[in-house]
């Protein structure tokens, strides 16, 4: 069960959250954005299945070098 806490300003909190995101967004707009953007979409595939893009490419590596 949750207790209110008058302490907690939950409002500050949430502006200075979204003032940080904003200047986040502006300065990302430069003229490398659609490029960043590209690679934060290859990174957001490829990242959680890390381990597995890693362990195929040594098991190609190594088959290839048997061969």
């Amino acid at each position: 069960m949750t207790t209110y806490n008058p302490t907690v300003d939950f409002v500050s909190t949430d502006a200075a959250a979204l003032a940080s995101h904003m200047r986040s967004c502006a300065d990302k707009k430069s003229r490398f954005f659609g490029l960043h953007v590209v690679l934060e979409h290859l990174h957001s595939l490829m990242f959680p299945r890390l381990l597995t893009i890693t362990v195929v490419t040594v098991l190609l590596i190594a088959t290839t070098s048997i061969v």
